[in-house]
């Protein structure tokens, strides 16, 4: 259930969780929407078709299993957003901090893998961890989420992008290269949960646009 409150500054809006707390936001006009899941999410799968090899589906296939796990914890936390964020849904952990967390702790892993720190590979990990934190920080900035949400977020997202690495390097990554068989079921698992994170979030979209 979603009720409204204008003010001279925006709108008030109080949704009302079923089983949950009171989750309620205030929307300040003038504020640019975040383009932040739009702008990663048409990166991610440009590199996905321009690559089309397994330790590119592996990954995509990893962040978005990460990004599923972090919305269901979201949901059982039930922890509001700021007093004066955009969105109606639960804060914490912030799946934007988890899902900029595993892309780029994933992909530093990948690109500093026997390099020297002060090599072109090893600076360009760090340069796209700093990216991500940088991000990260923005929902905070912009009144999406709390400290403690992003923070959340980013830790889950960065130990499970390491767990997913270590699996992936040490064991399935090996085995694919070798089985063609299997390296046809990654792709099909990555097809599908790229096509269900499609339609999650511009289902989501949709219902914000309704609720403006």
């Amino acid at each position: 259930m979603l009720e409204e409150a204008r003010s001279p500054k925006g709108t008030a809006r109080i949704a009302l969780l079923p089983g949950s707390h009171v989750v309620a936001h205030h929307e300040c006009n003038g504020r640019p929407p975040s383009q932040t899941k739009w702008a990663v999410s048409a990166a991610v799968f440009v590199v996905l078709v321009v690559r089309r090899d397994a330790a590119v589906a592996w990954c995509v296939l990893g962040s978005i299993i990460a990004s599923f796990l972090n919305k269901a914890l979201k949901y059982v936390i039930n922890e509001q957003r700021p007093a004066n964020a955009r969105k109606d849904d639960p804060g914490m952990p912030s799946s934007h901090a988890n899902s900029l967390a595993f892309l780029g702790a994933y992909t530093a892993l990948a690109l500093g893998e026997g390099s020297a720190p002060l090599s072109a590979a090893g600076m360009g990990a760090a340069g796209i961890l700093l990216l991500s934190l940088f991000l990260t920080w923005l929902r905070v900035r912009l009144g999406y989420h709390t400290v403690p949400q992003v923070l959340v977020g980013y830790a889950l997202g960065a130990a499970t992008a390491v767990a997913w690495h270590q699996l992936g390097s040490r064991h399935w990554l090996q085995a694919l290269a070798a089985r063609p068989d299997l390296q046809a079921v990654l792709y099909g698992c990555t097809a599908m949960a790229v096509a269900l994170f499609a339609f999650r979030n511009v289902r989501s979209w949709l219902k914000e646009r309704r609720q403006r």
